[in-house]
């Protein structure tokens, strides 16, 4: 039945959306330079996890806002972060440009 359907596909869209959600956070939360300012440790800078987060969102497709603004979040930390891995500065500068207007 319709009413069914429409049940079943809000609770699957509430689950993919709990799933981003997490996955985004987690992929935030871990990963970023450590040290100081002038020594920063861009070895210590991981990609892998907002990557897989950034990729499980491009196959989910974020529905509310709250999950489309962690996408965008999460590209542009992905972007400033692989700039920084590489020591593109004027990448890096264009990406922080970015999460900042975020």
């Amino acid at each position: 039945p319709r009413e069914a359907t429409a049940e079943i596909q809000a609770a699957r869209w509430e689950l993919e959306h709990i799933q981003m959600v997490e996955a985004a956070t987690a992929a935030l939360g871990s990963g970023a330079g450590t040290g100081p300012v002038g020594r920063m440790d861009r070895g210590a800078v991981q990609t892998a996890p907002l990557e897989a987060a950034v990729a499980l969102c491009d196959r989910l497709k974020p529905r509310s806002p709250r999950c489309k603004w962690l996408y965008d979040v999460m590209a542009a930390t992905l972007r400033m972060r692989k700039a920084l891995v590489k020591g593109k500065w004027a990448e890096l500068e264009a990406a922080l440009h970015d999460v900042i207007e975020l």
